[in-house]
This record gives C-alpha cells, structure tokens and sequence, in this order.
C-alpha cells in the first residue's frame, strides 16, 4: 500500500515537474531569458530521475531532455549539448514505432539537431538522415492536419540544405515544391504564414545564386517584402523575416546595382537588431548580417560611417559569442573583410594585422569536415596576400598559396563554391610568379582559372569575376611567352565578363578596367587604335569613380595614365604626356608612405615619364628628377623581388645614359653599362621585355663606342640588337623599334673603320622590313622607310638601284605620311609634321620623272601634297551618289566630317614622338603653348572621331562601285579637271624640275626643266620676299605713288622711305624674266598647240599647280618686260600674259567641281547675293579708307543685291553668318600670314579682331562662289610649308568657294577700287549674257586695264593679283 502510494506520489511530482517544464521552456522561447533555459535544464534532468525507463511517458520526457540540451546549444554552442541532443532524439525515434502520435513532432526534432550538427561538423550522413526524417514526418502527416504546412516547410529547409552542399538540381526544385504548397495551405493570417513566406523568399534566392535567373532574385525579394508586411506574432521572428528580406534585397543589389535596394537592405537588417536584446540567441547573426550588408554600402559610396559600424556591429558579434557557438567562426570570418576593407581603404597596417588574426581564429574554430572551412580558408588566403602587397612579407604569399590550395582539396567538383577557390588559387600562383617568375606558378593559374570557368554554370552571379581573373592569367602567360592566341583568349574573356554583368552591377568598372588594361597592351602589340581608345574611356572612367581616400586610387590614376603616354608615344600628342606626369604626381600623393612595393611603383612610372618629357624640353631639372625617383624605386623594392623587377634598374640606366648624353659624365654612362648588363642577366629569353632590355644595352653600348671609340662595344651592341630582333615576334608593336635600332647600328657600323661589304645592303632590308611591320607606330614605320630610301640612292642616286624597288620604297613612304599626318590630330600638328615631311612626294616624283613613271608621278603629287587641305576638303565633298544608294551611310558620314571639323581647328601643341625604349626619335627644335585639356575630352577628343570616320570609309568602300571613294585620284578621275584648259603641275626638287601637264581629254605631257633648279628657285622666292620687306608690302598701305605711263621708270614708293639702289621694280622685272626663260617659256613652246585663241579673240586658260619655292613666286607674270632687251618690233611671245589666262590650283581635285552660270541666281535680281566688308580702320593697324570706295563701287554695280558691312559693322560674328547666306564676298581689310602657326593667319575687321583660318575652315557654305581678297598676302603661303595650302585664298577655297582673287603682296590702296570697279563690271556683262561665269578672264582684263595705266613695268602694283580656282 506504501508501495502504491509512494508510486502515485513519484507520479503526481512528474506531472507537475513536467507540465512546470512546459511553462518554463516556453517562456523561455517567448522571453529567451537564459535563466528560464537553466531552470528548464533542471527539470528535465529532474523528471527523467523520477521516471523509469519503462514507464509510458520516459520517451516524452527524455525527448523534453534532448530538446532542452538543444536549446542550450542553440543558444551556447556547446557540441557537447548537440551531441547529446542527437544521441537522445535517436534514442527516442527509434523507440517510437510509426503509429505513435507523437512519431512525426519527435522526427522534425531530431531532424532539426541533426540539420545543426551538419552544419557545425560538415558530415553529409547528418544531413542525408534530416532530410529522411523530414520526409517520414511529412508522410506521417495527414493531408487536413494543420501542422501539414509548417512539417513541408521543415522537409523543404531540408532539401535545401542538401542541394547547397551537394548542388543536386532535383533537392531545389522538390525544396520549392514543398515550400509553395507550406504557403498554399496557410491563410493570410496565420500567425505562421509570415514565417513561411520567408522561408519560400530565402528558396528562391538560393535558387538565384546557384543558377542566375533574375526572375528567381525578384520573387525572392517580393516574396520577402510580403513576408516583412504581415505582422508577426513575436518581435523575434519579426527580426527574422527583416533579415531574409534584406539578404534578398543585398542579393539583388549585387546583381543589378540597384541603390534602393542596398538602402532598403540597410534598413531591414538595421531593424532586426534594434527588435531584439543583444542578449537574445539571434543578435549576433542579425549584427552579423548588418556588419556585411555595412561593408557593401561602403564598397559603393566610400562612405566612412558605414565601415566603421561595420566593424562595430561584427565586433558586436563576436563578443556576445561564445567561442564553442558555430556562428562564431561566421562572425569572425565577416569581421575580418571589414577589418579587411578599412585597410584597403586608408592602408592601416594595424587593420591588416586585425583581419588576419580575425580570420584566422575563424580557421583555427572550425574543423576539417565543416562545410564552410573552405569559404574561411580562403578569406584567411586573401587577407595574407594583402600582408605581402603591403610589407613584401614572403612567407605571408607561401601560406596564402597553401590556404588557397587547402580550400580546393577540401571541396568537391560538384560543390558550387568550387569554382571561386579554384579562382582564388589561380590569382595566388598568378602573384607568384610575378613575384619569382617561375613558369610552373603561371601555368597553373591559366589552368585553374580555366577549370574555374568550365566548372561555372551559365548564369552564375559571380561568373563574370572568374571569366576576368581567366583572362588576367591569360593576358600575363602572354607578356612571358608572347603568344598572341592567350592576348586574343584574354580580351575573349574578360568582353565576356563585361558582357555578362549587368550595367547597373557593382562590379561593372572593375571589369571595364580589367578589360581597358587588357586592351590597352593589345594595342602595344598590334597597333589598333580602336583598342587604345576604348582602354582610355574605360581607366577615365574609373579614375572618376574613384575617391581619393580609396586605396584603389593611386592604381586607377597609373593605368589612365600608362595609356595615355602610350597614346604619346604613338600619335605624338604632348597634351597626353603632359596629363599622364600630373596623373602620376597624384598618384604619388596618395600612395601611403609604407607601401614599399605600391610606392616603388609609382617612382619609377613618374620617373620614367619624366624622362620622356625631358627628351622633348631638355630641362635638366626633369633628369635629376628622374634619375632621383628611380634610384628611390629600386632602393624600396625587398631585396628578395629585384631579381624580379628588372625594369626599375632598366630604367635608372636609361636615365644615367641620358645624362652622360648631355652632361658627359663618364661615371654615368659605366654605371648604365654595367646595370642594363646586370639587367640582361636577370632575365631568360622567353622574358617579354627582353627585347627591348637588349635594345636598351645596344643603345648605350653604342653610345659608349660614339664616345670611347672601341669596336668590341660595338660589335656587342650589334649582337644584343640582332638577339633583340630575333625574339621579338612579327606583328609586335616594339618590332619596327627594335628593327630600325638595329638599322642604326648597322650605319653605324658602315661607317667606322670595321665596316663589312654588306653593311649597307642589310640595314636597307632591315629598315625595309621595319617600316612593313604595320603593328609599329606610324612615325617609326615612316623613320625607317625613309631610312632605307636614303640608303638605296646613297652611292650614286637613283640608278644605284633598280627603278622598281626604288618606287616601291617610295611608294611605302608615302603610305606612311597621311597615318603620321593623321585627320585625328589637330591642324597645328599636322602642320608641324609636314615641316618635316611634307616634301616626300616632290622627291618620289622626280624619282619616277627620272625613270619614265609620269602618270605615277602626277599621282603622288596629287595624293600626298597639300595633305591637311586635302583632309579638309575631303570633309566636305559632296556626296549625292552615295546619298541616293545608301542614305543612311551618307548621314553617317555628313554627320562625323561635320565634327572632324571643328574637332580638328584648334592650335594645341602637337607635341613630339617620345623616346622609347630602344631609340629616340627626332624632335622639333620649337616649343608651343601647352592648353590644359581635361580627362574627358582626352579619352573622347579628336581620335575617336577619326577612327570613327576612317571605320565609316571603310564600310563605304566595301560597297560594290565604291571601292575608291574619296581616295586619291587616278589620272583618268584627274582628267575632267582639264577641260576648260591644261592644267600645268611643276615639280620642283633638289634632285631635277619637271613640268607635267595634263590636257584634254586624258593625256599628260611631260617637259623637263634643265634649266631651273629648285636652288634657283629658292634664290627668286628670296628676292622677292627682300623685296616686299624692304618694302614693307607685308601689310596694306595707307596710300601709293601712283604712276602712269609717261613716269614708267620711277621707282614706286611709300612716303618717308628712300628709293633702293636697285630698284624694287627692277627686281621684280629679272625675277619675272628668269620665270619666263627658265620655267614658263619651255612650257608654253611645248603647248603651242593647246593655247589657241578661240574664234572671239578670247585667250585660252591655263592653271598652275606649283611647288617648291615656286609657289611663292608670280608664275602668271611671268615674261619679259624690259623692252630693249626684247627689241623694238619684235614678233616673239615675250610673256604668259600676251598668250594665256592663267589660274592657280592648290591640287588638281580642287578644280574637280560644277561650274557656275550666271543664270543660277534665283533671289529676285538675277544677280548673286554680295557680301562686301570694309574694315579701314582696324585697331593696331595702318588706316586704309579706299576699302570703303571698294564697298561702294560694288554697290554701285549690283545696287539691289548687296549686303554691306562697314567699319562697326564688320565684325566677326556679323560677317561669319552672312557668308553662310551670300553667294559672294568681297573682303577689303587687312590680312596676315602667321609664319610660325599658319592655322592664325586672318583677316582683320572691326576693333582689330581676327577672323583666323581656323575660324574659317570648319564653317559650311552651302551658296559660296566668288571670294574677293581685297587684302594683303592672301595668297601667301608658309615658306616651311611650301607643300600645304595654308594661305587664306586656300582657305576659302576648302570652305567651298569656287573661285578666289587673292594678292600675293599688300596692294596700294588706290588699286583695289580701281581693280574691283573693273572686275565687277565684267562680272555683271557675263551675268547678263547668261555666260559661265568667269572670274579668271574678269581678273586677267582688270589687271590689263591696270598695267595700262600705271605702265608694264609698275610690278608691285599689279602682279601681285591672282586668282584661284575654277
């Protein structure tokens, strides 16, 4: 009886023990006070002591225990409890057949410990067993139990678990299905329906990030906000569900890159910590998630808040952790990327030091078989190789390697974090070998990056991160071996990755970048334009998305500015080096003082580029500079990585040789020997820049012969340059260089004392060869062709070779100019290029005169002369045939020649070729303005504007029938040009003058000058400009002494000035004698026959096209004036004008235009438009009243169509619009020629301002015909220019005027009234005959009118007038 009641009491006080346990565990999951889990503890401890193992309610008891000890995990972390926890839910299951009511409950709780322990020790038969048992419960669950929707939801969790550790496709989709039928089943307001939203968001964004779908991203994220609107029934799974809202929001912001996102994200994770305690068991994940989602807004804005609660909130973390927790590695992991990116930011070695020693106790808490040990080890990786870049901490790199390799071993192919460790291995052995250089390292980061690839699905988010790394790897295994199929694989890979992101992406610019660098060496090796440009746009982008505080910033600054210079070294352009020195400077500014190996960097970068500017400017202080810098790199290098660096000591000896060069230091030019030697030593033939570090030896190995005279360094500088050569693959950028260094040495050679029979023959192959290489920069192609040219006609001119190799060479020259004397440019540039070689095609054409080739030789004088105003006037050409075939090309074209033009005007200093690595070229002797530029406009200026037009001609011609458009001419095109009359081209070279003239219908005439010289001629241009000088018939005069016939022998001159010993006129009048005798008369005797007066008595026409000196000398005066020396009576044609109307022609082309008829005008009067500007008072210059008689006579003549702008009135605005709306203009006013920048040369108008050429040139005229030049030296050229059109009658010809009357010299200002009343009087009888309109012959009857009153021989009087055009 005791017995049974002491019975009954055991079981009255498990009762209550147990019902007291209920109430206090769910208190303690309402409140999570950590007292009510200990009381909890005890009671369970207590009832199972009071309870036999066989009594009905031990199973429900001991499960109270197991589920007590998990909660105490849950919220400590002890392993121990969780071990415990799963033996006893075993225990329990197994002892619970299926029919059991309690079965299913008791399975979800063992499959919820065996989930945890899966996730703390990684061992996937935990896993595969939660998800059986999820299963079973689902099973046992009837279809209308309630608990149906919360035991799918479990069994989804489940699965997709699974599938995140195993990437089984099924595990997701089932994972799904089960969670989409868990909402089904539950109303809205079910307290659980939140909670299960959320758990169907969080499938959909595991979805996302396994397979990419942004249609998965956005369900996730709608699916969350749902979730996040419903109210909840605890603060706790509130707290909850805001994290799962912003992981989705995170996520879909690192896919799309959109802000409100990440600020929503902030927000949600912001208020999930503030929902609960810090004491609660979830506040470290949520202070977790809040630290990470911290980081990624500071990696978006750079805002330094956000960092430093990054670290707050994960410090946070951590110290409410235990270490035991399993979150607590996580914590410490997320912790260390915060520590991680402050460092990066601001360089703080002591937050390196923190990251690393985070992330290592991360490592050091989670074992082997926990399936997160990769993901930490590699972070552990990253954050060492960061101590390396930092402090050249080597041993830092080797554990980084063995981290990185750890991770890969640890995970599985089919594990989808696979991928990334094989990346991050590849970029480790890829910093490896740049550090020691060993090939092995560089193979296998190709190989892995590879395999990381292969490995990726399509559609993966980070994807586009490992297809950029691929192609670094690939682009670094390029500069060792040189394979230009690994070049192409890296721009394939990293397009790809560009391609694949988002524009919105975060990471969108790094790829830009990472593609920009790659791009920019493609084009070092091929020479593509299009790649340097689209590398400049892509680093100006990321040098302006970058604050300065980053620690990126000082990187970003050096690639915009690498290629920039390299842009320099091609084109030329002294802005770009300019920019790319300050770029650099800033750089400097910005690295911190302890960054050896960053800062090391940048010295040697500025240095070098200081180097090439002093070249340029020959400031010494830019040397000293230089060789400052330089000697600091090489000192801040570890000395363990020297070895390794062999450019920096490259390029100190550089410099050191540079200054023996120009201070004759002996000491100087040993050390460079002796370190470009040391230098040649370091590195293996399969080096990329051991090429140009040979060339590099030679060059001063050949400086020292120069100097000391010994033929043993020569003979070395001649084998490095050879060795150089031969490993420097074709269709190589530096190939030309390395050739025509070693052309050099070859001359060189030739010329010493050791010469060999075949040094010459050999260095014409080798200059040959170089100027062929079409990836070479167009300057040195074209230095080395004219090399090789000089060299065929050394010995004894142009029969030392055969013809045709001699005009072949010429023909490659001269295919070279128009690439060196490129439309990208600006016009000052161009000019400043064409003083060099604007007289190649003079030379190339007397060469083919010499051998017969006439048509060839009108051909090049054609396409190679007047290079820029055939650039220009091709800009302008019209083009109806293609406008009616293909519209939208014509558009296309209209559009970007349109903004060439104005693009193209400016007077920016063109700079000069830089030195590189194997020879300086030759420079200008002038300096010019520099004009500051920004970054935009240097990365969208002027050249991508012309290869946008070059990549338009060419589609163009790829069109059947315009196969040669706007190319230069052929004969036959040129032919048309001569019908009205020859047209006459004088070639004028030092090696013979010829006279090549080209008449109706298609033949061309050839007639040497033996005669004349261009000697002979330059002798007359000088004559005469002594002339106007000493006359001072540089500028329009206030008045003239005018004569008549009766005082033809008086001197004309100016008041206050002496007559000459010797006439003015005098010398006029043997100049015009010489021209006769020597040039025109040989002519016209040949021609007799084509300058047939026609019926009415009417002259016939002839156009010169002169060259040489002779442009600057009066072709159309030529004769014999002195009528003693001709005779009295004497029969004989004594000079052009008795027998010819003559006209001027910059090219042949210019002649190619419709004719104008008078019965065109179609405003009402039946005469032109007229425009007539008188400026006689100009500011700063002598008064000139007549220009306003001039206005007047021409209103006088066409009173009803004539527009007048006098004085105040012309301005330059006033009469640029109305030329744009006048068929003609006639312009009395000043006019000069700038000598040193022909783009300036103008008119002057009101209050002194300069209309300049550049002004003119751009503008579109659609109704321009007639241009009168009622100014001085308007068709005056730039004698260094003798070539190129640039005087202001040319000018006007290229804005589209037809025909131009323009003065060679300043007139008197009694003849431009009286001139102009004559030629606009003739004008109106032809306009009123309805005749072509002619304004040749009207010049050639004024002038006569003029000579008539004045006398013959008052040359600066008359001569002076010429016409241009049709």
């Amino acid at each position: 009886m005791s017995h049974d009641g002491k019975e009954s009491e055991n079981s009255i006080q498990r009762r209550r023990l147990s019902d007291l346990w209920h109430e206090v565990f769910h208190r303690y999951e309402e409140t999570e006070n950590p007292n009510d889990l200990e009381q909890a503890m005890e009671i369970a401890q207590r009832v199972l002591e009071l309870t036999p193992k066989g009594d009905q309610d031990y199973l429900s008891h001991l499960m109270s225990f197991a589920i007590t000890l998990y909660a105490r995990y849950e919220r400590y972390g002890n392993l121990e409890d969780l071990r415990k926890s799963v033996e006893t839910k075993v225990l329990v299951c197994d002892s619970t057949p299926d029919d059991h009511p309690h079965r299913p409950s008791r399975l979800h709780n063992l499959a919820n410990s065996l989930l945890s322990r899966f996730k703390s020790l990684g061992d996937l038969q935990d896993l595969d067993a939660a998800v059986d048992a999820e299963r079973r419960v689902v099973e046992l669950t009837p279809l209308d139990d309630s608990r149906r929707s919360v035991r799918l939801c479990a069994l989804g969790n489940a699965l997709e678990t699974r599938f995140n550790r195993t990437g089984c496709v099924s595990d997701i989709e089932e994972a799904l299905e089960k969670k989409l039928l868990s909402v089904e089943l539950l109303p809205d307001d079910h307290p659980y329906k939140p909670g299960m939203l959320s758990a169907l968001g969080n499938t959909y964004d595991t979805k996302f990030r396994r397979f990419g779908s942004i249609d998965d991203l956005n369900a996730a994220v709608d699916i969350q906000r749902q979730a996040a609107q419903l109210s909840s029934d605890t603060p706790s799974t509130e707290s909850i569900i805001l994290n799962s809202f912003g992981n989705a929001l995170e996520a879909r912001f690192s896919h799309l890159g959109n802000d409100e996102d990440l600020e929503a994200a902030v927000a949600a994770k912001t208020r999930a910590v503030e929902l609960i305690p810090d004491n609660h068991p979830h506040q470290p994940s949520n202070l977790n998630n809040l630290g990470r989602v911290l980081i990624v807004r500071f990696e978006r804005f750079g805002l330094i808040r956000d960092i430093d609660a990054s670290i707050t909130a994960g410090k946070r973390a951590v110290d409410l952790t235990a270490d035991q927790n399993p979150g607590k590695p996580m914590w410490l992991t997320n912790l260390s990327r915060s520590y991680l990116a402050r460092f990066e930011r601001f360089g703080s070695t002591n937050d390196l030091h923190l990251a690393i020693q985070s992330v290592s106790q991360a490592v050091d808490l989670t074992p082997d078989d926990h399936p997160d040990k990769p993901m930490r080890l590699s972070n552990l990786a990253h954050a060492l190789k960061g101590r390396f870049e930092r402090l050249g901490d080597m041993e830092a790199l080797d554990t980084a390697v063995e981290m990185h390799t750890r991770a890969v071993d640890l995970t599985s192919d089919s594990n989808p974090d696979k991928p990334g460790w094989l990346s991050n291995l590849g970029l480790a052995h890829q910093t490896k070998f740049e550090c020691f250089g060993r090939l092995e390292d560089l193979e296998l980061a190709v190989s892995l990056n590879t395999r990381a690839v292969e490995l990726a699905p399509n559609g993966h988010q980070y994807k586009s991160g490992w297809l950029s790394n691929l192609g670094g790897a690939l682009e670094v295994r390029f500069g060792r071996l040189g394979r230009l199929e690994d070049l192409n694989a890296a721009v394939e890979a990293k397009t790809r990755a560009v391609d694949l992101t988002p524009d919105n992406h975060p990471y969108k610019v790094s790829y830009t970048i990472n593609l920009s660098v790659t791009l920019g060496n493609r084009f070092e090796r091929l020479g593509a334009l299009d790649d340097l440009e689209a590398a400049i746009r892509g680093h100006t982008r990321a040098v302006q998305l970058t604050a300065d505080n980053h620690s990126g910033k000082p990187s970003a600054l050096l690639n915009l500015a690498g290629m920039l210079e390299t842009r320099y070294e091609h084109l030329s352009e002294l802005d770009d080096l300019q920019a790319a020195i300050e770029l650099k400077q800033r750089a400097l500014e910005l690295i911190p003082s302890d960054h050896r190996s960053g800062r090391a960097r940048v010295l040697r970068s500025l240095g070098v580029s200081l180097g090439t500017r002093f070249r340029r400017f020959e400031d010494l202080a830019d040397l000293e500079t230089a060789i400052a810098l330089l000697r600091s790199a090489v000192e801040l290098l570890p000395e363990e990585t020297r070895p390794t660096n062999p450019g920096y000591l490259s390029s100190l000896g550089n410099a050191l040789e540079m200054r023996f060069i120009h201070k004759g230091d002996r000491q100087d030019l040993e050390e460079a020997v002796g370190i470009q030697r040391q230098v040649i030593h370091l590195v293996s033939d399969d080096h990329p820049e051991k090429p140009g570090f040979l060339g590099n030896l030679s060059r001063t190995l050949t400086t020292r012969f120069t100097h000391l005279g010994d033929h043993e360094d020569l003979s070395q500088a001649l084998e490095a340059s050879t060795h150089a050569a031969n490993l420097i693959p074709k269709r190589h950028s530096l190939r030309t260089l390395c050739l025509e260094n070693l052309g050099d040495i070859l001359l060189t050679r030739a010329d010493s004392s050791n010469a060999t029979a075949d040094d010459i023959q050999k260095a014409i192959e080798v200059y040959t060869e170089a100027s062929q290489e079409k990836s070479g920069a167009p300057y040195s192609r074209l230095m080395a062709g004219i090399s090789s040219l000089n060299l065929l006609t050394l010995s004894s001119g142009p029969s030392s070779c055969s013809s045709e190799v001699l005009l072949e060479a010429h023909e490659r020259v001269l295919s070279l100019v128009p690439q060196v004397v490129w439309l990208g440019h600006n016009v000052f540039r161009r000019y400043k290029e064409l003083e060099r070689f604007g007289t190649l095609a003079n030379r190339a054409a007397a060469d083919a005169i010499a051998v017969g080739e006439c048509t060839r030789a009108l051909e090049w004088l054609e396409g190679n002369r007047t290079v820029v105003w055939s650039q220009m006037l091709n800009l302008r050409t019209p083009i109806t045939e293609l406008k009616d075939q293909y519209p939208q090309l014509a558009l296309d074209l209209e559009r970007i020649s349109h903004r060439l033009q104005h693009a193209s005007i400016t007077t920016a200093d063109g700079g000069r070729i830089s030195q590189s690595l194997l020879q300086d070229p030759s420079t200008f002797d002038e300096e010019s303005p520099q004009v500051p530029v920004s970054l935009e406009s240097q990365a969208k200026g002027t050249y991508s504007l012309a290869l946008e037009y070059e990549q338009i001609l060419a589609n163009i011609r790829a069109i059947e029938g315009f196969e040669s458009f706007l190319q230069p001419k052929t004969l036959l095109q040129l032919a048309p040009a001569c019908e009205p009359g020859p047209v006459i081209v004088i070639n004028v070279h030092k090696l013979r003058c010829d006279a090549l003239i080209l008449h109706y219908p298609a033949n061309l005439l050839h007639v040497p000058l033996p005669a004349f010289s261009y000697d002979q001629a330059k002798t007359l241009q000088v004559q005469l400009w002594n002339v106007l000088r000493e006359q001072r018939l540089l500028e329009r005069s206030r008045s003239s002494v005018r004569r008549n016939a009766s005082d033809s022998r008086r001197a004309w001159t100016r008041p206050n000035q002496q007559p000459s010993q010797t006439s003015s006129d005098d010398i006029i009048s043997n100049i015009l004698k010489e021209l006769w005798n020597r040039v025109v008369k040989p002519i016209v005797d040949v021609i007799k026959h084509l300058l047939i007066p026609r019926a009415d008595g009417t002259l016939p026409h002839i156009t010169w096209c002169p060259t040489g000196p002779l442009v600057f000398l009066p072709l159309h005066a030529a004769g014999i004036y002195d009528k003693l020396e001709v005779g009295m009576g004497d029969a004989q044609i004594t000079t052009l004008a008795d027998v010819a109307v003559s006209s001027y022609t910059p090219t042949i082309q210019a002649l190619l235009r419709p004719r104008s008829q008078s019965s065109k005008y179609s405003h009402g009067t039946g005469y032109p438009k007229i425009l007539a500007v008188a400026e006689p008072n100009a500011d700063g210059h002598t008064p000139i009243p007549e220009t306003e008689e001039e206005v007047e006579v021409i209103r006088s003549i066409f009173p009803n169509s004539t527009t007048t702008c006098v004085r105040d009135e012309a301005t330059i605005s006033t009469v640029s619009e109305n030329m744009e709306t006048h068929d003609w203009v006639h312009l009395a006013c000043h006019g000069i020629q700038n000598y040193s920048d022909s783009t300036k040369s103008a008119f002057i108008l009101h209050g002194g301002k300069k209309m300049e050429l550049s002004t003119l040139v751009p503008k579109s005229l659609p109704n321009a015909e007639l241009a009168v030049l009622s100014a001085c030296q308007t068709a005056t050229g730039n004698e260094s220019l003798s070539e190129e059109a640039v005087h202001l009658a040319a000018a006007m010809l290229s804005v589209g005027y037809r025909s131009i009357i323009g003065t060679m010299w300043s007139i008197s200002d009694d003849s431009g009234p009286t001139v102009s009343k004559k030629f606009y009087n003739i004008l109106r009888k032809q306009i009123e005959a309805g005749d072509e309109l002619r304004p040749a012959y009207a010049l050639h009857e004024s002038i006569k009118g003029l000579r008539n009153e004045l006398g013959e021989d008052s040359f600066i009087e008359w001569v002076p007038f010429v016409h241009f055009g049709i």
